[in-house]
């Protein structure tokens, strides 16, 4: 089995870290846990702590309140082109200055054979896949038994959440596995991402 992000920093399933900075907007459904998916992939494709992130991210207005006080991931960037910049974050032990993620290629997917062939092209570039559709976001984390793998930000629909953990981080939520319990007829959302720090090119593996 192969990682393309590091294990520690995969730790996302945070029930009481929240997508704003204001204290009376803190509630259950404005956490990580139930409306920040998007955003945790993002969070793990830099192997830094999510937490860390929002906190850093909801200073900028990344998270936006609906008129029910529903603060939400707002999937950004979300239009081909466009990119969302990062003053730093915490990773490895070391600081990352000026990180710049760009979405560089948005398509639907019909079938997990094809899924595999987008994300091996995509991994041999560097880039970073998030997939899925519209309610609900995965990683492409790592490739285990010539099948690609995802880590699942939310376990609230499995029956066990212990168990939905320990099957994420040991890469049993594969491509069949993701197209069986998220498609609902229409195919699914992979999105293709290139991340830069300065110079370096930050990239999956």
């Amino acid at each position: 089995m192969h990682y393309c992000y590091h294990l520690y920093q995969s730790q996302c399933w945070f029930r009481n870290t929240y997508l704003t900075n204001q204290s009376h907007e803190v509630r259950n459904d404005n956490s990580i846990y139930e409306s920040g998916c998007h955003f945790t992939c993002i969070s793990m494709m830099l192997n830094t702590n999510a937490a860390f992130l929002a906190s850093e991210l909801s200073k900028q207005g990344y998270f936006d309140r609906d008129d029910q006080g529903m603060v939400w991931d707002q999937n950004k960037p979300f239009l081909v082109g466009d990119s969302i910049n990062i003053p730093f974050i915490i990773s490895h032990s070391k600081i990352v200055n000026n990180i710049k993620i760009q979405l560089f290629k948005k398509e639907i997917i019909k079938n997990p054979i094809e899924a595999e062939k987008e994300i091996h092209t995509a991994h041999r570039k560097g880039y970073h896949i998030i997939c899925g559709n519209s309610f609900h976001s995965l990683l492409t984390a790592g490739h285990k038994d010539k099948s690609y793998f995802f880590w699942d930000p939310d376990t609230s629909n499995h029956e066990s959440e212990t168990e939905a953990i320990r099957k994420n981080l040991n890469g049993e939520y594969n491509t069949f596995w993701l197209f069986d319990n998220y498609d609902e007829g229409k195919g699914l959302d992979f999105w293709t991402y290139r991340i830069k720090a300065h110079n370096e090119v930050i990239q999956p593996g």
